[in-house]
C-alpha cells in the first residue's frame, strides 16, 4: 500500500523536472527606466527656547532646522514673520491672553545679520539659499530678544512658518 504514494510522488517529480519542448523560440528586449526627481523635506531639529528672560538684559537662544534631500541640490529656506509680526518693527512673542508683545528676531548665526534675519518671505526678510548635503543638512538659527524692553511677566509664544523651496 505504501509503495503507491511513493511511486506516484516520484513520477510527478520526474514529469515536472523535464523541460518542455518547443517548436522554436523568439526573443525581445524589455526596456526599464526611472526618472529620479529631486525631493526634499523640512523639519524642526530643535525649537528656539529662551527659557527665563530678564527683559532688561534680553536673551539669546539657538534652534535648528533639518533639511533632507534625495540628492545634492540648491535649496532656499524662508521664514515668515510669525503670528505676531509687526511690519517695520520685528517679530513678536505674544503673552497668552493679552495683546502684550515681546519683540525678538531670528538670525542665521549670532552677530551675522543676513538681510535683517537671514530668512523670510516678508519684506525686509530675504530667503537664505544653501546647498543640500545628502542625506541631511542642519541649519542653526539664533533667536535674539533685545534687552531694554518693557513687558509684563508671563509666558510668551510665537509660531513661525518655515518654507523650503528647491
Amino acid at each position: 500500500m505504501k509503495k503507491f504514494p511513493i511511486i506516484f510522488v516520484a513520477l510527478v517529480a520526474l514529469i515536472t523536472a523535464i523541460p518542455p519542448v518547443y517548436a522554436g523560440t523568439a526573443n525581445s528586449s524589455l526596456n526599464i527606466s526611472a526618472n529620479l526627481v529631486p525631493s526634499c523635506s523640512v523639519a524642526t531639529g530643535s525649537d528656539i527656547i529662551f527659557g527665563d528672560v530678564a527683559v532688561n538684559l534680553g536673551a539669546t537662544a539657538t534652534g535648528s532646522i533639518n533639511v533632507t534631500c534625495s540628492s545634492t541640490l540648491n535649496f532656499t529656506l524662508a521664514m515668515n514673520g510669525g503670528l505676531h509680526y509687526t511690519p517695520g518693527v520685528a517679530r513678536g512673542l505674544a503673552k497668552e491672553g493679552s495683546t502684550q508683545l515681546l519683540y525678538y528676531d531670528i538670525y542665521r548665526t549670532t552677530g551675522l545679520i543676513y538681510g535683517d534675519i537671514g530668512f523670510g518671505d516678508t519684506v525686509p526678510y530675504l530667503p537664505l539659499t544653501l546647498t543640500s548635503i545628502v542625506p541631511m543638512r542642519t541649519v542653526t538659527v539664533t533667536g535674539v530678544i533685545p534687552g531694554g524692553q518693557s513687558a509684563e511677566a508671563g509666558a510668551y509664544t510665537d509660531i513661525v512658518l518655515v518654507t523650503l523651496g528647491w
